[in-house]
């Protein structure tokens, strides 16, 4: 598991999201912006940890800890 920063006042508010619809709305982006075997390989296999709250940060759960390594390091 690895967690990301909490979500901050600069920007847009995602605050009025749900922890899984900004989730989504992360990887929506993200399936965008990577290439597709990027995506694919690395950020499509996160899940995200029920129960987190915007204070305490979007908590993602990688399948093993190859995944997490690599994901923590390039992103």
């Amino acid at each position: 598991m690895f967690f990301l920063a909490p979500l901050t006042t600069d920007g847009p508010d995602f605050r009025q999201y749900s922890m899984s619809e900004f989730w989504s709305i992360c990887l929506s982006r993200l399936e965008q912006e990577l290439p597709a075997q990027q995506f694919n390989t690395w950020i499509k296999p996160l899940r995200l940890e029920e129960g987190a709250s915007p204070e305490e940060g979007l908590r993602l759960i990688a399948p093993n800890g190859f995944i997490m390594k690599w994901v923590r390091d390039r992103y």
